[in-house]
Formats: structure tokens, C-alpha cells, sequence
């Protein structure tokens, strides 16, 4: 699960995107290409595909992990 690519559940626009966990009106999280995670400069969040799933969409951790290995 670790492995999906973030790009896959991020819209990264130029590698950045407004950050959900604040109230961003800039795009504060850009894309960490080399660690496969989305990364707030603002919030000092790094969150990878099974962070972005809870913190986003609310899922569970075991949720998050079976969403992104397909068994959801």
C-alpha cells in the first residue's frame, strides 16, 4: 500500500497542491517525488499514500490499506 504512487490520490498541479490540513490558500504541499509523499512546508506534514487516505477521506488505517491494494 505504500507503494501506490502519491500522484495516483494527489493533484499535483507544477508539484504543488493546497495542503487539507490547514487553511491553505496557496499551495503550500508539494509533491516528494524521492520519498513518495505529499510534504506541507507549512504544517511540517509528511504523509505518504495510507496517511493521505485517513487524513483526507477519513478511512481507518486497515481501510486505507486494503482501498489501496484493491481489496476495498
Amino acid at each position: 500500500a505504500r507503494e501506490v504512487p502519491i500522484e495516483t490520490l494527489v493533484e499535483f498541479k507544477r508539484g504543488k497542491t493546497q495542503c487539507w490540513l490547514h487553511d491553505d490558500n496557496n499551495p503550500s504541499m508539494f509533491h516528494g517525488t524521492r520519498t513518495n509523499s505529499a510534504v506541507c512546508s507549512v504544517c511540517d506534514k509528511k504523509l505518504g499514500p495510507i496517511d493521505v487516505l485517513m487524513t483526507r477521506d477519513g478511512y481507518t488505517f486497515v481501510e486505507a490499506v486494503k482501498q489501496l491494494c484493491g481489496r476495498a
